[in-house]
């Protein structure tokens, strides 16, 4: 058996999302596992979409645990599946890059098997990546309600995920 667990694979929206390391502590003063982080993707995939869908979105990835090293993966990381969309977007020195556009819930499970716990969309959306549309906050704060929401259901909340103040 591999050190942190066999891969599980959950069905989210009629895709396969194989989630390797399952048992593989990403928050080591709760003991939160990535299976559990994906698992929370999973419960609010559906209103995070509506929040940040079709939204070119930057991943914040914790490939060690959230008191690991962190970095932005601005650009779809390699081995991705055919399914995950992507919006190509222009960086003010003019470098172009195709990132994560997320369509489907299923992205935000997948997403979390690479270490993603933040995600960061812009105030655009696919088909205009040049002119920032007003409904980004609106929708932002409907979804972190009810994440807030279904994460005290499951007796979480911000500052149980928190190790670093």
């Amino acid at each position: 058996m591999p050190k942190h667990g066999d891969p599980v694979e959950y069905e989210v929206g009629g895709r396969t999302v194989r989630v390797t390391s399952p048992d593989k502590v990403y928050f080591p003063q709760r003991g939160i596992t990535k299976r559990q982080v994906v698992e929370h993707y999973i419960t609010v995939g559906e209103p995070l979409l509506r929040a940040i869908g079709d939204r070119p979105t930057t991943l914040k990835r914790y490939v060690d645990g959230v008191e690991g090293e962190w970095f932005y993966a601005k650009r779809l990381p390699k081995g991705a599946p055919e399914w995950v969309a992507t919006a190509e977007i222009t960086f003010p020195s003019g470098r172009k890059a195709a990132e994560v556009c997320p369509t489907e819930p299923a992205v935000f499970a997948w997403a979390a098997n690479l270490g993603t716990f933040d995600f960061h969309p812009w105030p655009v959306r696919s088909a205009d990546v040049d002119h920032p549309d007003d409904s980004a906050s609106t929708s932002t704060r409907r979804t972190a309600r009810a994440s807030r929401t279904r994460s005290r259901w499951r007796g979480w909340s911000a500052r149980s995920w928190r190790t670093r103040v």
